[in-house]
């Protein structure tokens, strides 16, 4: 899986290509007027064709215990000593996928984008490509990770397996969205 840090707009012309950039343009612009009226604060990231960009490739290991320990966290059932290969076919990842969010450590698990901002929030909304995706905030999904951490301490130590994809997941994950809040960018999760 890729994470990509970096304007919208590059984006849909570059990464997911999906028409002239004059038009991508607009279209941003335009999602942007239409999602700050749906939503009870404005959001504001830098869309300038200057703006810093990176990526960086997650292993699916990596996302399957970001999934895992977010399944698990608050239930009394025994967590997996390692990330299984079919880790999606867990039970618990599999009810997480369809809840709604509330749960612990959603904003790590459920947005395929985060955005910069002061507020906590997580809604769906349909992207400028018409698929409908989760939307969080990069300063919650930090937050979380380091909650997350501080949760699964003790469970973990013995857990190395899992303790060790987990920690890779955050060597990779937590600098973009550090990045993402410092100079107001979007960051996305490409599913492989």
């Amino acid at each position: 899986m890729q994470l990509f840090l970096g304007t919208l707009t590059r984006y849909y012309t570059e990464v997911q290509p999906l028409d002239d950039p004059e038009v991508v343009v607009g279209a941003v612009s335009a999602w942007r007027h239409w999602l700050n009226k749906e939503l009870p604060h404005a959001l504001d990231w830098d869309e300038s064709p200057t703006a810093p960009f990176d990526e960086a490739e997650v292993g699916d290991k990596c996302v399957g215990a970001l999934w895992l320990l977010a399944a698990y966290a608050g239930s009394d059932a025994e967590l997996p000593v390692e990330t299984p290969d079919d880790w999606r076919a867990d039970a618990r990842v599999q009810q997480a996928k369809q809840s709604k969010p509330g749960g612990m450590f959603m904003q790590v698990v459920k947005p395929n984008l985060w955005l910069p901002g002061e507020h906590d929030f997580l809604f769906q909304a349909r992207e400028l490509d018409e698929r409908l995706n989760w939307i969080g905030s990069s300063e919650e999904l930090l937050r979380e990770l380091e909650a997350m951490e501080r949760h699964w301490k003790s469970e973990l130590e013995s857990r190395p397996g899992l303790a060790d994809d987990f920690g890779h997941a955050r060597e990779i994950i937590e600098p973009l969205a550090r990045r993402s809040v410092e100079f107001g960018l979007p960051l996305r999760l490409i599913p492989g």
